[in-house]
């Protein structure tokens, strides 16, 4: 976490969360938007993941 340490678990949530945060302020509502239309517009989708990606991409199918 970028040299960051948690001295608790509640302090560890709490570091997580306001990652998440800070992350979800950079997402760009109009490439998101962009990107669901290619994939709905598209013929074909190709996906290639293993392990936990390969199932994300199994149950993106």
């Amino acid at each position: 976490m970028n040299g960051v340490t948690c001295s608790s678990f509640k302090g560890c949530l709490e570091l997580i969360k306001e990652q998440i945060s800070e992350t979800i302020g950079m997402i760009n509502e109009d490439s998101i938007r962009a990107m669901i239309d290619a994939i709905m517009d598209a013929d074909k989708i190709f996906l290639l993941g293993a392990g936990r990606s390969g199932l994300v991409a199994k149950a993106f199918a």
